[in-house]
């Protein structure tokens, strides 16, 4: 039988490869991910209504199609992605108990980058069309006028709301900004070592 040491060695050298190539690709990137202390997942189970809905506000249009099918587009590559409960992420008018809780995000905003102030703004920022393919976005998860979680993200070889690299960024930026723990949340490892 191998030693532990020269089985990790044959085992690192094809992880390196494989994260190397990834890293080449970078087709999708999520970047300055910030989650307040005071975010639990377990609260979007708490206090979104019966059906768990949260409303999804987005500003922006990047590929000229009417601005419902935008949101539908961006609502539809949310579903399913983020921790803790299921949530159904929606266009509609947020219902009671928490209606001012809401996602907000803007597609290729121009020269606004304040995640903050996403959350106490009544119509969004100046938005630009993509380009060669690219296009970022900015986003927060509102509780009221605060933010309690808030990222960016960028793809590029996105041509349409149906490209694959657009479902992935969707898909990745929920998923950053709805976590099933909350990484600044040390009470656990106290007692368990975290990782």
């Amino acid at each position: 039988m191998a030693p532990v040491s020269a089985l990790l060695r044959r085992l690192t050298l094809p992880v390196l490869a494989a994260a190397a190539l990834a890293a080449c690709d970078a087709s999708t990137v999520i970047s300055n991910p910030d989650i307040s202390y005071s975010y639990r997942s377990i609260s979007l189970g708490r206090f979104h209504g019966d059906d768990n809905a949260l409303r999804v506000v987005v500003y922006g249009n990047p590929f000229d199609d009417p601005p419902a099918r935008v949101a539908e587009a961006i609502v539809a590559g949310m579903q399913g992605h983020n921790g803790g409960p299921a949530m159904t992420f929606s266009i509609a008018p947020a219902p009671p108990p928490n209606p001012r809780w809401r996602v907000i995000m803007v597609l290729n905003p121009v020269d606004f980058y304040n995640t903050q102030a996403l959350c106490k703004m009544t119509e969004g920022p100046e938005t630009a069309p993509s380009q060669d393919g690219r296009i970022h976005v900015i986003a927060a998860y509102c509780q009221g006028d605060f933010a309690a979680t808030q990222g960016f993200a960028r793809a590029k070889d996105v041509t349409a709301l149906d490209s694959a690299n657009f479902d992935r960024m969707l898909a990745l930026l929920t998923r950053t900004m709805f976590p099933t723990r909350n990484p600044n949340d040390d009470r656990r490892c106290r007692t368990i070592a975290c990782l």
